[in-house]
């Protein structure tokens, strides 16, 4: 095997297999936001795919990297890719190791009231059977085609349904829907990701009296609803303005700086 510059690529079963997961955090002058539920579900992950973990103290190079890259005063984005590698070819190996890359960007957030210009549907699915649908796998596929038809028909964003025709997600990051006074989002039975915001907003919203409701929710019950937005851990909360060219309307405000409010609170 010859390699140009990454000759450690020939054993690493995520580049070449896509064997590996990753998570992705928004530090803010050297915070990482929500580095544990990251962490915690980055290693749940690696369990269930059998990686090993590292002997490393992954939140400790974190820091390091951050610092390294001059962002300690700043706003970035942080990945955390964990990846399996062997000397070994073939689907199965039987003496392995994991490889963790850290890296870090400047990053700069949408504004509070910056919407998404327009949403639509997309012939890509997600395969709610699959019990990978409750990582960050390194395989993206599914998302990388059904934004870039999105993009090609004008738009940019695309909703991804599951298997059964049902809403799952966006192809960045959890969705949520605002119809009747209700807020509903997908449950994770139906190939939604337990995202870590996603989770933010379930856990303290469930002691006041803005409730988020996970169900099952169709094609039809999307081009009824009256606000759409999506969420994950860089954006925060962003909307929508149309889908399939039906203008969407905003999330009452009272509401949005609810839900921002408990984006601020810790786990």
């Amino acid at each position: 095997m010859i390699t140009v510059h990454h000759p450690h690529k020939v054993h690493d079963r995520g580049y070449l297999l896509g064997e590996g997961l990753f998570e992705t955090c928004l530090v803010e002058a050297g915070d990482i936001q929500h580095l544990c539920a990251h962490l915690t579900r980055l290693k749940q992950g690696a369990d269930h795919l059998g990686i090993a973990w590292p002997s490393v103290d992954i939140a400790s190079l974190c820091h390091q990297v951050i610092a390294a890259n001059h962002l300690l005063t700043t706003t970035c984005a942080l990945r955390i890719t964990l990846t399996q590698t062997s000397t070994q070819r073939g689907l199965i190996s039987t003496s392995s190791a994991p490889d963790v890359v850290i890296s870090a960007y400047p990053y700069t957030p949408p504004e509070l009231d910056h919407t998404i210009t327009g949403c639509t549907t997309t012939p890509y699915c997600i395969n709610d059977r699959s019990p990978l649908c409750a990582f960050k796998t390194s395989n993206y596929l599914e998302s990388i085609q059904a934004k870039r038809h999105a993009r090609q028909n004008g738009f940019d964003e695309a909703l991804l349904f599951n298997t059964q025709d049902r809403l799952c997600c966006t192809t960045i990051g959890n969705v949520f829907l605002y119809r009747n006074q209700e807020l509903l989002t997908p449950c994770t039975q139906e190939g939604a990701l337990p995202g870590v915001i996603r989770r933010q907003l379930l856990t303290h919203t469930a002691t006041t009296n803005l409730r988020i409701r996970t169900t099952s929710i169709t094609r039809h019950d999307c081009l009824e609803a009256d606000v759409l937005f999506h969420t994950n851990s860089l954006i925060g909360i962003q909307s929508f303005s149309s889908l399939d060219g039906r203008q969407l309307q905003r999330l009452p405000c009272e509401i949005e700086s609810t839900l921002r409010q408990h984006l601020l609170l810790k786990h």
